[in-house]
């Protein structure tokens, strides 16, 4: 079944995060919060279908326990979705 108009309007979004616990190094990426994110990109580079490479190399060449996947922000103004991805992408050291 498809959303209204009226659910639209109250569809929280978030900020979500793969952290490689060995590296540092994070993917980030925004989305509706289903909590389905989790299991879609773990599902990916289970895979070895994932769009970052670089990451896809990392999950391939280490265990699943290596990484943390997590809901990191809740926003609520759509409108800042990307400027705050972009923020977390600045100050941490990221998969390209």
């Amino acid at each position: 079944m498809g959303k209204n108009i009226e659910d639209v309007s109250t569809i929280k979004h978030g900020i979500y995060r793969i952290l490689n616990l060995i590296s540092g190094k994070c993917y980030f990426l925004v989305s509706e919060i289903d909590g389905e994110q989790s299991s879609k990109h773990k599902y990916l580079l289970d895979t070895h279908r994932h769009p970052s490479k670089e990451l896809q190399d990392d999950w391939d060449n280490t265990r699943e326990e290596d990484f943390q996947f997590a809901l990191i922000e809740i926003i609520d103004d759509g409108s800042k979705l990307e400027e705050r991805k972009l923020f977390y992408e600045k100050v941490n050291k990221i998969y390209n």
